[in-house]
């Protein structure tokens, strides 16, 4: 099978990539647990800017303020159903028209 956009329109932030047992999908509110827990382990924080401990509460801001950024997209990596990673793409204006 070759890598395929399966859903989405519009914003690049929106869209799902699927291909070879992966799939990058936009991260969602049943991702920020695992997410926070990854982060907070010292092999993944120790290489952060801000190497503080993330809280629910923290992290649920952080999630607000992504989802309504047009120059970011975050995104969930799936291989073979199992989440694996986790990626972003930053711009300085709206990546949609970059």
């Amino acid at each position: 099978m070759n890598a395929r956009i399966i859903k989405g329109e519009g914003h690049i932030k929106n869209m799902i990539f699927e291909g070879y047992g992966i799939q990058i999908r936009p991260v969602k509110t049943s991702d920020l647990p695992t997410l926070r827990r990854w982060r907070n382990s010292p092999k993944i924080s120790q290489q952060m800017a801000d190497i503080s401990h993330i809280t629910p509460t923290k992290q649920r801001l952080w999630y607000e303020r992504i989802i309504n950024r047009l120059e970011e997209a975050h995104w969930v990596v799936w291989c073979k159903g199992v989440r694996t990673g986790y990626m972003n793409l930053k711009g300085q204006d709206s990546i949609y028209s970059q």
